[in-house]
């Protein structure tokens, strides 16, 4: 199945932006469902924009993250449950680590811009709550610089919360990602996943019975935090344990050779590449067959305006033509630009 064509992936093109593809998935607008739901129409807006802002600046720290450290990434996905920046790290535990590192720094440092308007506005205490947002004053009843004081708060408070949420040591957040790296470096695959996974799991299980058992206005985001703990594990799992021989599958899984176990010699097997981890795969073999065919193009119109040199000289070639020849032979000389 093409990853597009899953529903979890369905997506819409915002362009590319610095040498990256960006697409917001068609399900983002629960997201602004939830949050008029919950806050009203304005407060839940403004809230929406700004963690759009911060979500998409986190995930660009990922993409130069792996870019800076020996990797590549070229595509970023904003989903309602975050963003997904698909990162094919350097082959090292350094590129590895900062890569997944990068995401929850971009928040640390969206969130110290703004601290000193958090200062001077006596809210810092009410900023630090992991669920409830400051009291802060919008619209009408505001002056100018006073709606500016109180974005400020509210980006400070909502990144805040990014960094509590991302730096969870449990997968897929950032901090079970690289706790997942810390403990490849002294343990096989298999026993980190499998541990990685219960330990997921137990937490996802104690943040919802907490969310259940609190007051409702809060409770209910733990609640969709342990549900999507829960899923995204439950469906890695699932996908790490299924063959993959045919392409019969559902929603990126393949249902039809049963089950694979973890005993004893599973690592010599194929290892299961996960939903996101087949998605980046098929990211990067597409971008190498862009890569190719563009190299083919080139190479025949470099041809042919080599040929027109030979014939008619270089005057001949026209202002186009000649940025053309020169950029083409940079290239050639520099083959890793």
């Amino acid at each position: 199945m093409d990853r597009r064509q899953n529903p979890l992936f369905l997506s819409f093109s915002l362009g590319t932006w610095l040498n990256t593809s960006v697409r917001m998935s068609v399900w983002f607008p629960l997201v602004l469902i939830v949050l008029w739901t919950r806050l009203g129409f304005q407060l839940g807006t403004i809230c929406g924009l700004l963690l759009l802002i911060s979500v998409v600046v986190h995930e660009f720290f990922h993409v130069y993250g792996a870019r800076w450290t020996g990797g590549d990434a070229d595509e970023i996905l904003i989903w309602p449950a975050g963003g997904l920046a698909f990162c094919q790290p350097g082959p090292s535990f350094r590129s590895e680590f900062l890569t997944t590192a990068a995401g929850p720094l971009a928040n640390v440092l969206l969130a110290l811009v703004t601290l000193p308007a958090v200062i001077s506005s006596g809210m810092l205490p009410f900023c630090f709550h992991p669920i409830i947002l400051p009291p802060v004053m919008l619209g009408d009843e505001a002056s100018g610089d006073t709606l500016l004081q109180n974005l400020a708060v509210l980006m400070f408070s909502l990144n805040v919360k990014l960094i509590y949420l991302n730096l969870l040591p449990v997968y897929p957040m950032d901090g079970g990602r690289m706790l997942q790296t810390v403990m490849a470096q002294w343990w096989d695959a298999v026993f980190v996943r499998t541990f990685t996974f219960w330990t997921a799991m137990a937490a996802a299980v104690l943040i919802g019975l907490v969310g259940y058992s609190i007051d409702p206005t809060v409770g209910i985001v733990l609640v969709s935090v342990s549900s999507f703990i829960l899923i995204l594990n439950l469906l890695e799992a699932i996908q790490r344990q299924l063959s993959d021989f045919h392409d019969d599958s559902f929603l990126g899984y393949d249902f039809s050779q049963g089950y694979t176990s973890l005993e004893k010699g599973a690592e010599d097997r194929p290892k299961r590449r996960g939903m996101l981890e087949q998605w980046r795969e098929n990211r990067r073999i597409k971008k190498l067959e862009h890569e190719q065919l563009e190299r083919i193009e080139t190479a025949t119109r470099l041809d042919a305006l080599l040929e027109k040199v030979h014939q008619q000289g270089i005057d001949a070639l026209t202002p186009a033509e000649q940025r053309f020849l020169k950029q083409a032979s940079e290239r050639y000389r520099n083959p890793g630009k």
